[in-house]
């Protein structure tokens, strides 16, 4: 009987050394550290994108559908200080004499205002959601027919983290275009849609909005805001949201 217990422990012995090395040369089982980051979880996954026909149509006041042919006032729908129409600019410090941004007074609606055009990549008929497009300004100043197509400008180029919205060298229906969309948007101070300026249909045909920047509003002299194409966390500047709506002018 004790022969058999000895033989019984040194073989159970001889086998948990054997499963000890096995798992820690082969199977080793990492534990997770303070300095492991967990993988961030797509929270925006792609849509899908049949055709813009399937996406509603953008109407402006009176439900009047917004069209490629119209001309309209762009304006924030804020219903407090933010609130007034989007108009055309000097830019401070420029050296154009010609106006050269996209702006909204701050304040009291704002007395500037100047008509806009909504030309699309393809034309449909009418502007849907999720379509893009170009922005250009329908009026401007004798000699400055070249200062009127939006564009954003290079990051950082005059505040840091923010692309302002200007008229210089824009483009219409090209890779290099400044490209736009719209979605519905509501919070608790306005109600309308969202700006996007997003990459375009020549440079990513496949694109959702999901790939697209917000456009916001950054207070850039006295009672003016810019309007701006992107902005990042580390931006410097008074930055506003932007929830836009149409009037036909």
């Amino acid at each position: 009987m004790t022969k058999c217990l000895f033989l019984f422990s040194s073989l159970f012995a001889s086998l948990c050394v054997t499963l000890s090395s096995t798992f820690s040369s082969h199977n080793p089982i990492k534990l997770p550290t303070a300095t492991d980051s967990p993988k961030p979880l797509n929270l925006h996954k792609a849509k899908s994108t049949s055709t813009l026909f399937d996406d509603s149509i953008v109407v402006a006041d009176l439900e009047i559908q917004v069209s490629p042919d119209g001309t309209y006032l762009m304006s924030s729908t804020d219903e407090g200080a933010l609130r007034g129409f989007v108009c055309l600019g000097k830019i401070p410090n420029s050296d154009s004499s010609c106006p050269d941004g996209a702006f909204k007074y701050n304040g009291e609606g704002g007395s500037s205002r100047t008509a806009i055009r909504l030309i699309p990549y393809t034309n449909i008929g009418s502007i849907h959601e999720n379509q893009d497009f170009n922005i250009q300004f329908s009026e401007y100043n004798s000699g400055c027919s070249n200062y009127t197509t939006w564009k954003v400008e290079e990051h950082g180029a005059s505040i840091k983290g923010v692309s302002l919205v200007s008229t210089r060298g824009g483009t219409i229906g090209q890779v290099d275009s400044s490209w736009f969309r719209l979605v519905s948007f509501s919070y608790e101070y306005a109600t309308g849609y969202r700006l996007l300026h997003c990459p375009g249909p020549i440079m990513c045909p496949t694109c959702t909005s999901d790939a697209c920047n917000i456009v916001w509003m950054v207070m850039v002299e006295g009672r003016r805001l810019q309007i701006a194409g992107h902005v990042t966390q580390d931006s410097e500047g008074n930055i506003y949201p932007l929830v836009v709506g149409f009037d036909t002018s």
